[in-house]
């Protein structure tokens, strides 16, 4: 039972503190802010292992600052340009706003709200646990008030 527990919280709490920096970084309270314009996408490797990177001309917020030129996500194409922010290392460009947030909701999804379901399910089916079953609807609940959160901030 302690394992299951540890499964269920202490990995999504893992995994959310190793990402919450690049997290911060799209919601716009972390990094430095200005313009991204993709420059080119190069697709290396073949078949399933195929990966694309991404390189993208990077203006200040302060124009004083000259441009720069720097890795960015894969999901962008040629000639688009977006709100985006330097990431603390000062080695990749992110989007930031709405943008930059719906790329954290998949990945939210997986971390917190599938172990919330088996989580109620084990709670309630399994176990007839009413605690465990109510956890697991506490945690889906709080994981949709921050997902609205991290949209109205990234919006």
């Amino acid at each position: 039972m302690l394992l299951v527990l540890l499964l269920l919280f202490g990995f999504p709490i893992l995994v959310f503190s190793i990402a919450l920096p690049d997290l911060q970084t799209a919601l716009g309270m972390r990094g430095t802010p200005g313009t991204a314009t993709v420059l080119s996408c190069e697709a290396h490797g073949s078949g399933r292992n195929s990966r694309r990177a991404c390189q993208a001309r990077f203006v200040f917020k302060d124009l004083a600052t000259p441009p720069v030129v720097l890795p960015t996500v894969a999901d962008v194409e040629v000639g688009e340009t977006f709100p985006a922010a330097i990431n603390s290392e000062g080695d990749l460009v992110l989007p930031t706003g709405a943008r930059g947030v719906w790329r954290w909701v998949p990945p939210a999804v997986a971390i917190f709200v599938i172990p919330a379901v088996l989580l109620i399910i084990f709670g309630f089916f399994v176990e007839r646990s009413w605690g465990l079953g109510i956890g697991g609807i506490a945690l889906a609940l709080a994981t949709a008030a921050a997902m609205i959160a991290g949209l109205v901030l990234g919006g």
